[in-house]
């Protein structure tokens, strides 16, 4: 019984080895291409899990008002990387810029309003005196 599978691997080897040279190239392409298309299918799945990731932690600290300083940090590096310098992995969607540019004019105006207040506070007597001046003297 032994005999006749060594026989028949013996007769399987030297058929490989007289198949013509074609059908051994077609198969090493085959397999580079498989090898290929797994690679490429494991870079693209990296990017998405990376997008995916950071999403999420955007979305995590935008939970709280030290988040929202955080996120927008993290979404300006996004930004600027991401789409000015053309990282893949980084860039933000259409939706993203949308909300990044809602948050600059929100924290924009908030330092306005807290530069502006602590101007009031440190100066009372001088703004009193020109709201007070404007207020009768309005032309």
């Amino acid at each position: 019984m032994s005999e006749l599978v060594l026989e028949q691997q013996n007769k399987r080897e030297l058929a490989d080895d007289k198949r013509p040279s074609f059908v051994k190239k077609g198969e090493d392409r085959v397999e580079a291409a498989k090898k290929k298309a797994l690679k490429k299918a494991k870079k693209l799945a990296t990017k998405r899990a990376r997008q995916i990731a950071l999403r999420w932690i955007n979305v995590g600290f935008a939970a709280t008002i030290v988040g929202i300083i955080v996120t927008y940090l993290i979404m300006s590096v996004q930004l600027f990387v991401g789409n000015l310098l053309g990282v893949e992995s980084l860039k933000l969607e259409g939706w993203e810029i949308a909300i990044w540019a809602l948050l600059t004019i929100i924290l924009l105006a908030i330092t306005i309003l807290a530069l502006l207040a602590v101007d009031i506070v440190m100066h009372p007597i001088e703004w009193a005196k020109a709201i007070i001046w404007d207020w009768f003297a309005g032309d």
